[in-house]
């Protein structure tokens, strides 16, 4: 019973509108307390690695910014190097709707001091040609769940388009992704598109 409860709060939370920025004023996410996992969902399993690179990415540029941030993958590997395991199969599958197990929560809280985990979706990754030049369109969706609570503390996106740039169009765009989804998650000016971020409420 109370992991359907978990699960459903967490259901519930993500679920919920968010306003964009232009609805009301950017949300300056605080850093995280204790440490936080960058978990990579999205696309299909033949882009995996794809989508892995961005939560590394991301996990990255947030570290640089918070300290204590983690790709989940990796921390995970280190993780079983000492008898402690992370069921990151479990979390990407709780981004697609199963039940979060409470069991896996007070286990990241306890043994790894995880009390944040971030989700970062790529719903949209696409190229066509225009009359002259390779269009390239990826867009990034990024959630954080608050392990105490149960709750989604913020949600951002970032859209880019890149047109030209034959051979490395998805490279910078990628780059672009992930620099104006930090930006908009930390409250920074954006410098292209219109990355949207919101209290997750």
């Amino acid at each position: 019973m109370r992991r359907l409860l978990a699960g459903s709060a967490f259901l519930v939370a993500l679920t919920t509108g968010c306003a964009t920025v232009g609805e009301k004023p950017a949300v300056v996410v605080p850093p995280p307390a204790g440490r936080t996992l960058v978990v990579a969902v999205g696309l299909d399993a033949q882009n995996r690695s794809t989508v892995q690179a961005l939560a590394r990415d991301l996990a990255a540029e947030l570290d640089d910014r918070w300290g204590s941030v983690f790709e989940a993958n990796a921390f995970a590997k280190q993780a079983a190097r000492y008898g402690v395991p992370v069921a990151v199969d479990h979390l990407e599958q709780v981004a697609a709707g199963t039940p979060l197990d409470p069991a896996l929560v007070e286990h990241l809280k306890q043994t790894h001091r995880i009390q944040t985990v971030v989700f970062l979706d790529v719903r949209l990754f696409d190229q066509d040609w225009g009359q002259e030049t390779k269009r390239t369109r990826i867009k990034l969706v990024a959630w954080a769940l608050d392990l105490t609570r149960l709750a989604v503390l913020w949600r951002a996106t970032s859209a880019p388009e890149v047109e030209g740039e034959t051979g490395r169009s998805f490279q910078i765009a990628s780059e672009i992704a992930i620099r104006e989804l930090v930006r908009a998650i930390v409250g920074e000016p954006a410098a292209t598109g219109p990355p949207t971020v919101s209290d997750g409420r």
